[in-house]
């Protein structure tokens, strides 16, 4: 429940749009049942589900496109929480949330992203919350990262406060 809260005040100091919806961690449905990404006409293991439909401006996978949005990852079989962009946590109505922005970069993965997150964001609306599921392939594969073992299966809940279309 803190995290939600956390994520709340995040959400409403950037986009008051979505402030009525908070990430929360949830078991991961997109693993089982969720929709395979399809970007610029490449198939991809990731997977995804909207978990709240948004009904702002959309996230061209374009080059230059930025993005930001409130992240909480876990490791998909444990759901051992590795990241949250609000950490350390920042008091709901804080002017200053800790957001995650980014920026897409054809071919995927020349960013610096792990190629599953890149892809998996591509298409979503400001306010929308989407939980993506990455294979280990398309993640950290054999390399461990802090938290995260290697061949690790992750979730993402994202909830996408603003788009800003490449120039």
């Amino acid at each position: 429940m803190l995290l939600a809260a956390v994520l709340h005040g995040a959400l409403a100091s950037v986009n008051p749009a979505v402030a009525s919806e908070s990430a929360r961690v949830h078991q991961p449905q997109s693993c089982a049942s969720g929709t395979p990404v399809t970007v610029g006409g490449v198939a991809y293991k990731t997977k995804y589900s909207v978990l709240k439909d948004g009904d702002g401006s959309v996230a061209v996978h374009a080059n230059g496109t930025q993005v930001s949005a409130a992240v909480v990852g876990v490791l998909a079989t444990t759901l051992e929480p590795f990241w949250n962009s609000s950490n350390p946590p920042v008091a709901p109505g804080t002017a200053h949330p800790s957001w995650f922005t980014y920026s897409f970069v054809l071919p995927p993965h020349d960013g610096g992203l792990i190629v599953g997150f890149d892809v998996g964001s591509a298409g979503m609306k400001v306010g929308e919350v989407r939980e993506l599921c990455i294979p280990p392939e398309e993640g950290y594969g054999s390399s461990a990262r802090p938290g995260i073992p290697a061949h690790s299966t992750l979730a993402f809940t994202l909830t996408c406060g603003k788009i800003t279309a490449a120039a």
